[in-house]
């Protein structure tokens, strides 16, 4: 007896819509974890964005005040009194 010939169908319908669903799923967590990510790493990422002043950078050294820092008495004489007489 001979064998039938065995002809390979087209897939069906639910084949498409599982592949579709598999598409869409993997999209999504792709998405989320993006999101997540830019969450975790949000001020980082704006910082190098944005150039914006930062707290971990020191500051450029400055020249000491001319009063090496003290702070004047409060018993010290005052500014001498205009000379023309007007206040």
């Amino acid at each position: 007896m001979a064998a039938t010939p065995k002809v390979k169908r087209a897939p069906t319908r639910s084949a498409a819509s599982a592949d579709r669903t598999s598409t869409v799923v993997t999209a999504t967590l792709i998405g989320l974890t993006v999101l997540g990510v830019l969450t975790v790493f949000w001020e980082p990422l704006a910082a190098l964005a944005g150039g914006g002043p930062t707290t971990d950078v020191a500051s450029e050294p400055r020249p000491a005040a001319p009063d090496a820092g003290v702070v004047p008495s409060t018993n010290a004489p005052s500014a001498p009194a205009d000379a023309s007489g007007s206040s």
